[in-house]
């Protein structure tokens, strides 16, 4: 007796697994080191790694580092380092830069400090003259529009943030500002400018 044929559908090729991609970073100098010599390339030492520099073991033994003069990269609270980015996001009490080795705050509008930077137990409140209408926000600034010729900008930095009056008409007389500080921890010194100065010795805001 004859035995009906049955189509049985083709099983499919078993894709071959992905070869695992060499990560050109090691935890410790002494495991970089080894991955240096065996790959031929610049390892990053990534517990090397700090807000101004990175360190890499080079093939020969000899280490290589790459240094910039002002921070550009944050330890956040899981251990990983993120870029810094000074483009401001909105906060429960204003607005901050998203990422930024300061703490510092933007007032959102009304009658509180303009500039709330540090912490509770070591930093300062600065505030303005009158109450700040709500700004508008371009990347790392706030622009408080006071009057129809002028603007404070608030601007988020490496240091912390830098302000400015921006005048769009020249004034009748020379523009005059009275500032608040509410200062904890901190002192002040007077010279060609003003300075805040960390009690430590950390920071300076100009």
């Amino acid at each position: 007796m004859a035995v009906p044929a049955v189509a049985v559908d083709p099983v499919p090729a078993q894709a071959a697994p992905a070869a695992s991609k060499e990560s050109f970073e090691r935890s410790d100098l002494v495991s970089a080191r080894l991955a240096a010599v065996a790959t031929g390339k610049d390892i990053l030492v990534t517990g090397l790694t700090t807000a101004t520099s990175l360190t890499y073991a080079s093939p020969d033994g000899s280490l290589r580092s790459e240094v910039s003069v002002i921070p550009v990269r944050v330890a956040q609270g899981d251990g990983i380092w993120a870029d810094v980015d000074y483009d401001l996001e909105k906060v429960d009490d204003g607005w901050a830069p998203k990422v930024s080795p300061s703490k510092v705050v933007f007032s959102a509008g009304g009658d509180g400090p303009a500039v709330s930077f540090g912490s509770a137990s070591r930093g300062f409140d600065l505030s303005w003259a009158k109450s700040l209408p709500e700004p508008t926000i371009d990347g790392n600034s706030a622009i408080y529009q006071l009057t129809d010729n002028e603007a404070l900008v608030l601007t988020a930095t490496s240091d912390g943030f830098e302000q400015s009056l921006k005048l769009t008409a020249a004034p009748s007389s020379v523009p005059k500002q009275r500032l608040g500080f509410d200062m904890t921890g901190v002192t002040m010194i007077r010279n060609w400018i003003i300075r805040c100065c960390r009690q430590a010795g950390a920071g300076i805001h100009r």
